[in-house]
């Protein structure tokens, strides 16, 4: 009888074949008393991703679930990979999160984030700080974390929505959530779907908690979606995705405050760009 995971890894990919193997190795060296599924979304690659997924598929068939796109999602306008296709088939009761070209860089992250869920109803989020490396160079990174309540026992800070306000804590690479938080998400049918969406949802049902550990390591390599866009038209998009959240939740004030703050801050940004 196949056993069902606790933690489902969701995983988008495309053109990483310079990084894939090292992600999914940081996968299967998680050390955990639970059983765990990775799904990866592959976007049609055409550089030799798909192919190597195919190599760890067979080698650990009842771990590694691939999902290989025939035709490139991105390129039709899909946003949202992860909410489109790995999040519905996903089976464990938490989900985790990681993109193909970064990699978890501690054994115990996911036991760690299970555990605090599990003994935290009221919380549906876990994430940490990170190291970013750039070239031959890592840095560590770490957040704003005015204002938030630490815990000394788990050596993290609690935060709800209202923290996140003008404000970002981690990176994606490192979220670890309850699936139950997600559902729904799609009705609102989104154009943008990025992970602000996702947060948003998450924690509108429940606190979050950021471990001060440095659990992942995020690859600055330039090649990524976003990485490839100018400064305006990131600055362009960061706007339409934070009106978008407010439009379909404007009956929610965070998500209001959400887009006027972001607004604010992403008019500064262009003021910089074009020099007044």
């Amino acid at each position: 009888m196949e056993q069902i995971p606790l933690v489902s890894i969701c995983c988008i990919t495309y053109n990483h074949a310079n990084y894939i193997s090292n992600t999914i190795e940081s996968f299967l060296k998680q050390e955990t008393t639970f059983s765990y599924e990775i799904i990866i979304n592959d976007d049609a690659s055409t550089d030799g991703t798909a192919a190597i997924i195919k190599e760890y598929h067979d080698k650990f068939p009842d771990i590694i679930k691939p999902i290989l796109q025939k035709e490139n999602q991105y390129s039709k306008g899909i946003r949202g990979m992860n909410p489109r296709f790995t999040f519905p088939v996903a089976k464990g009761k938490y989900i985790a999160v990681c993109e193909g070209d970064d990699c978890w860089i501690d054994p115990h992250k996911l036991q760690r984030q299970v555990d605090f869920l599990e003994n935290h109803e009221d919380f549906t989020l876990t994430c940490s700080f990170f190291l970013e490396q750039k070239g031959d160079i890592i840095n560590e990174v770490t957040y704003n974390t005015d204002g938030l309540i630490y815990n000394e026992i788990y050596n993290g800070y609690e935060f709800g929505l209202k923290d996140t306000v003008g404000r970002w804590l981690t990176k994606t690479l490192t979220l670890c959530f309850r699936k139950s938080a997600i559902n729904g998400i799609l009705e609102k049918d989104y154009k943008y779907l990025r992970d602000v969406h996702v947060v948003f949802h998450i924690l509108d049902q429940g606190m979050g908690f950021l471990f001060k550990e440095f659990m992942g390591m995020y690859i600055s390599h330039g090649m990524g979606v976003h990485s490839a866009l100018d400064k305006r038209a990131l600055i362009e998009t960061g706007y339409n995705v934070y009106k978008e959240l407010s439009v379909a939740n404007k009956n929610h004030p965070l998500a209001r405050a959400m887009f006027l703050r972001a607004s604010a801050n992403l008019f500064q940004e262009y003021l910089l760009i074009v020099g007044i």
